[in-house]
């Protein structure tokens, strides 16, 4: 009975490992365009999601090097403490199951793009972080993987590349499963 009761519990754990959460910028809510092609002079609003299959918050910082300017909003009516452009950290108010939860809106105004293509919004580690954090169903702080979004002038600029990876101290990484 014991060897059963170890044996699940080292099974959940590699589970909970292999179905990481993802926050990134899409420009629809379900999450699934990350490649913003411009039609033209307009209103735009893109989405902050979050992919889970639980969570209760989240914190991270939005990096925008487009030429764009965007206005940040609060869906869904979750708790939000500080600005999604410096730090953003946001409480959900409960288990949010996935598999996508649009929690920011960016609104911006697009004109037809100057200077040079390709412009992104990233989602970054907030200040004194690791890395993008993502809050699970019982409260536990566990990283997330980071999405951008990228403005695309003539559909030839990819929005998934590969991530780089990042200079950090071995008690930096410990602090991460504490």
């Amino acid at each position: 009975m014991k060897k059963v009761l170890m044996l699940s519990l080292a099974i959940l754990m590699v589970a909970s490992y292999a179905m990481a959460d993802d926050i990134g910028v899409y420009t629809d809510q379900a999450g699934t365009d990350c490649d913003f092609v411009a039609a033209g002079i307009g209103p735009v609003t893109v989405y902050v999601v979050h992919h889970t299959t639980g969570a209760t918050g989240s914190q991270f910082k939005l990096v925008n090097t487009s030429s764009w300017s965007f206005s940040a909003s609060v869906l869904g009516g979750f708790l939000a403490i500080g600005d999604a452009f410096t730090d953003l950290s946001l409480a959900y108010g409960g288990c949010n199951a996935g598999p996508a939860i649009a929690v920011v809106a960016l609104n911006g105004f697009s004109f037809p793009f100057p200077g040079a293509p390709c412009g992104q919004i990233t989602v970054q580690a907030a200040p004194n972080k690791v890395g993008v954090i993502g809050v699970n169903c019982i409260f536990a702080e566990l990283p997330a993987t980071a999405g951008k979004i990228v403005f695309d002038p003539n559909a030839t600029c990819p929005c998934v590349q590969p991530n780089a990876t990042e200079q950090s101290t071995w008690g930096n990484i410990k602090s991460l499963y504490r």
